[in-house]
């Protein structure tokens, strides 16, 4: 009776295909995260603006 060989080789292939998928997904959530970062970084760019500006016109009423 020959002995039954189970290969696990389609079980790796399967888990490389699952973490190839995730780290497209990774890949596509981080690319979010970043522009999200820099759309928050050029509105923190422009409140800052806008409040000296404010400040500005405030100090020169007031003089």
């Amino acid at each position: 009776m020959k002995k039954f060989q189970f290969s696990l080789e389609t079980v790796l292939d399967y888990k490389q295909q699952i973490l190839d998928s995730l780290q497209a997904e990774h890949g596509k959530l981080l690319a979010q995260v970043h522009k999200q970062e820099a759309v928050l970084e050029q509105l923190n760019l422009h409140y800052q603006q806008e409040n000296q500006s404010f400040a500005e016109k405030r100090l020169k009423e007031l003089l």
